[in-house]
């Protein structure tokens, strides 16, 4: 989503995805058949041909332009099935494509599929792929190679890949024949079609491209069928694609055809001041990554020269990541304390500058399954009971008055990925859990290094972004089998209650299994709840025609086109 699975795994920053625009709980909507696009045949000259008229600059879409965007990571992999960063995800919706897509309406409507049906005990699906589609090489899309990049995104060694963490709940795959895909759930299951419907993440890839022309490395010559086909990856500096102008299968509610930028140029700026210098000279025209300053959005805004996108980020940012299995936080009356030592309101006036909101749980209200009931769960801010909490716990004040058992002082490693917001929040919770009692040391790490440290288990804890449409990230971030249940939980509980999540098309049922989901994730304090900020994209006016969710907080850019 990004933005977007999270800050690594982008569920997603979707340029050609908008997720639902919904608040409170949500019910999916039952797929749509295929449509075909109306066509206008062409009309015959009539009358005595006239000069031509004096040359007048030229309004509407136009090929051409190359589109700059900011993003913040250097991909370690262009292969989906073997990273979970946000950036792979980003760049491979432009080269990729799904088997279904969501509207503006948050509806699934038909991609890379004409259509698909679905058995009567949930279980069974099967995509009718459209004709006509071929890979950027010129050979066809087939449902056989459909079927093997999702057999291979479902490989043990895959499993924490973007695809594999999405897909999970695949049982088998099979292509019927040259145009059907046969996808078989072990229970129902919504969250297939949530991760079927990622261009990036579920992009098909060519078996023949990838085993005999690459001998397996799609990590550095990613090839799919979308409407950009890579070009070069320069590490460190930028990824370059250029127009496919063969493209023309979108989905319905983009234009008939290619699309119209001639290339993309994905500019890696790890420094979040060079993005905004690169902003205001012009040479970046987006950015995939939330203008963390509202000062510099100001600035922004009253160049004139920049469309500010703004909406409430769509997921959890910043994400108060938890080891809960070994000390300190094993114990729940002290995850009970450090949320209670957190004062949200003082985060959101320094950090955000009042731009945000105090959440109180693990989802945002714009996702799809918040439970509006969480607010009165909120743990507020209540420095005395924290401390009556830390004693409970077992630990005792020292003469200078921070917190020690057996004779040690508790001192804990806060690690967060790099960024001023992220910078301020760890700062501010320095000082709010040195007030608890606790001595914290931060660590700024870039995306690889935390996700390495994240899935070692070597932290304490930490900060994270997680953008996600639907509430199946919580399966993702706290079921025992997931691949990136970072907080290491193994609780039977959970898991029950995780269960209809992915378990169940029923919507009254699955929203009803959210409800209960967030209010033990609360009770369990298995994060540090602290904001809901609202996210600003700013997007230069000399790119026309995108369209934007604010609820989501997600471009796309099917009908996008450049103006000088």
């Amino acid at each position: 989503m990004n933005r977007h699975l999270w800050k690594l795994l982008c569920g997603v920053v979707i340029l050609t995805t908008l997720v639902p625009a919904v608040t409170g709980c949500a019910t999916p909507a039952p797929p749509p058949a295929a449509t075909e696009a109306p066509t206008t045949a062409p009309t015959e000259p009539t009358g005595t041909p006239v000069p031509p008229p004096e040359p007048t600059p030229t309004t509407g879409p136009t090929v051409g332009g190359t589109m700059v965007i900011a993003i913040d990571d250097d991909p370690e992999s262009l292969d989906p099935h073997k990273t979970a960063m946000a950036s792979p995800d980003w760049i491979l919706s432009w080269v990729g494509g799904s088997l279904a897509i969501r509207d503006a309406a948050g509806d699934f409507v038909p991609y890379l599929a004409e259509g698909w049906e679905i058995s009567e005990d949930g279980l069974t699906w099967e995509f009718t792929l459209k004709e006509g589609i071929k890979f950027h090489d010129g050979t066809p899309l087939t449902a056989q190679d459909y079927a093997w990049t999702l057999q291979r995104s479902l490989l043990e060694e895959n499993k924490t890949g973007g695809t594999g963490a999405l897909l999970g709940m695949i049982s088998e795959v099979e292509a019927v024949d040259d145009r059907t895909l046969r996808i078989t759930t072990a229970a129902p299951s919504y969250g297939l079609l949530i991760g079927l419907a990622e261009p990036g993440w579920g992009l098909p890839m060519s078996q023949a491209y990838v085993e005999d022309v690459l001998d397996g490395d799609f990590a550095q010559h990613p090839m799919s069928v979308g409407p950009y086909i890579f070009k070069e990856w320069q590490a460190g500096e930028k990824v370059v694609l250029e127009r496919n102008p063969e493209f023309n299968w979108g989905p319905d509610f983009g234009h008939e055809g290619a699309w119209y930028f001639e290339n993309v140029e994905f500019r890696i700026i790890l420094d979040y001041s060079t993005t905004i210098a690169g902003l205001e000279a012009g040479e970046i025209l987006y950015s995939y990554d939330t203008v963390e300053s509202f000062k510099d959005v100001e600035r922004l805004q009253e160049s004139g020269d920049f469309q500010i996108l703004e909406g409430f980020y769509q997921g959890t940012i910043p994400w108060g990541l938890l080891h809960v299995t070994k000390p300190p936080f094993d114990d729940l009356r002290v995850r009970q304390a450090f949320n209670l030592a957190t004062d949200k309101q003082t985060l959101i006036d320094v950090v955000e500058l009042g731009q945000a909101v105090p959440q109180a749980g693990p989802l945002s209200a714009s996702q799809i399954g918040y439970w509006p009931g969480i607010e009165e769960l909120d743990y507020g801010y209540d420095l005395e009971q924290a401390r009556a909490l830390m004693e409970d716990a077992g630990y005792t004040y020292n003469d200078a008055g921070m917190l020690e058992k057996d004779g040690e002082p508790l001192s804990l490693t806060l690690i967060a990925l790099v960024g001023p917001r992220n910078e301020k929040t760890a700062q501010i919770l320095k000082e709010q859990w040195k007030e608890l009692g606790v001595d914290v040391d931060i660590q700024m790490l870039e995306s690889s290094a935390f996700l390495g440290k994240a899935l070692e288990g070597d932290f304490n804890a930490g900060l994270f972004a997680v953008t996600y449409a639907d509430v199946d990230i919580l399966w993702l971030l706290f079921h025992s089998t997931s691949g990136f249940n970072f907080s290491k939980l193994n609780d039977p509980q959970l898991d029950e209650l995780l269960a209809p999540i992915r378990g169940t098309l029923d919507p009254e049922e699955r929203n009803e299994a959210a409800a209960e989901l967030q209010e033990y994730i609360v009770d369990q304090a298995y994060w540090i709840f602290m904001f809901n900020p609202k996210s600003f994209y700013p997007l230069s006016n000399r790119v026309q025609g995108a369209v934007w969710s604010p609820i989501s907080s997600l471009a796309y850019f099917n009908d996008a086109y450049m103006v000088e």
